[in-house]
């Protein structure tokens, strides 16, 4: 506080930190699970920058024709255990913890933090006839929004 001629005169200011930008890149590649009326999409988010994202939200909707079926987390690098028959060994706590809700048109996954250098990918299970597009976003906090699209049912 300071005073003068018997006023008390006081400022506050309010400090607000903002996180490093970050970049976010987002691919998509179909998966041959060689189910009948479904199409599965996998959805790569990657953290291309120095910084770590925070508080992403990766959104996809159901294209014209089909619906969301399924979101699956994708687990971290496996790998697969000689003279073992069918031995895939995977890290659990490598996978990324998406948190996903329905919405009225697909899902939207939301994930704390993807550290520098990091990917955290989905698997989308898409069901129903015809060509359509699948898209996706991802955002962050600290990151510009990145989409992709992909064809589907072809």
């Amino acid at each position: 506080a300071c005073q003068r001629r018997g006023v008390s005169i006081e400022a506050t200011s309010v400090v607000t930190v903002l996180a490093e930008p970050a970049d976010l890149s987002v691919a998509a590649a179909l998966v041959d699970m060689s189910i009948a009326g479904s199409e599965f999409v996998e959805f790569a988010v990657s953290n291309i920058s120095g910084n770590p994202a925070f508080d992403l939200e990766f959104s996809v909707a159901a294209p014209a024709g089909y619906e969301v079926a399924s979101v699956f987390r994708q687990a971290g690098s496996c790998s697969v255990e000689p003279g073992e028959e069918g031995g895939v060994r995977c890290d659990a706590s490598q996978i990324p913890e998406w948190n996903c809700q329905v919405t009225s048109v697909g899902q939207v996954c939301r994930l704390a933090q993807l550290p520098a250098g990091a990917d955290a990918g989905l698997v989308i299970e898409y069901q129903g006839v015809g060509t359509a597009t699948a898209a996706a976003s991802v955002l962050a906090v600290n990151a510009d929004a990145r989409t992709t699209e992909l064809p589907i049912g072809n």
